[in-house]
């Protein structure tokens, strides 16, 4: 009985499997029998690699999370945020730390005064 539910198992995975392959590469992984084609690829596989490839992810933040305020927040707040960021990630008062983080803090300010520019709509 235990082989029995193994080899069920296995069947599933295998099948679930080639249903994952045939649906991420857009067709049959390998030609039919009797269909005459030579190659490994089919002809549907050939016009999948003509296809535009994804394009790249843009991971950048909004301005309004980079200085943690609301979409429609007032500009008092907006300057409030911006100075509490700047005096938060200061890298004259890290001095004490590792040459590591003093830079990751002057890039993060230089993050700060470009989201700050793009919601004041300063250039």
């Amino acid at each position: 009985m235990a082989l029995l539910r193994i080899l069920l198992m296995a069947a599933v995975v295998f099948f679930v499997t080639r249903w994952l392959r045939r649906l991420i590469v857009g067709g049959a992984s390998r030609p039919r029998r009797g269909s005459g084609s030579k190659g490994r690829f089919t002809e549907r596989q050939s016009q999948n690699k003509s296809r535009a490839k994804l394009k790249m992810l843009n991971f950048a933040k909004p301005p309004h999370l980079i200085l943690g305020v609301k979409r429609d927040a007032k500009p008092e707040e907006v300057e409030a945020a911006y100075a509490a960021a700047l005096a938060k990630n200061d890298p004259t008062r890290l001095q004490d730390m590792s040459p590591e983080i003093r830079e990751v803090a002057s890039r993060r300010q230089v993050e700060i005064h470009s989201a700050y520019r793009a919601i004041t709509g300063e250039e």
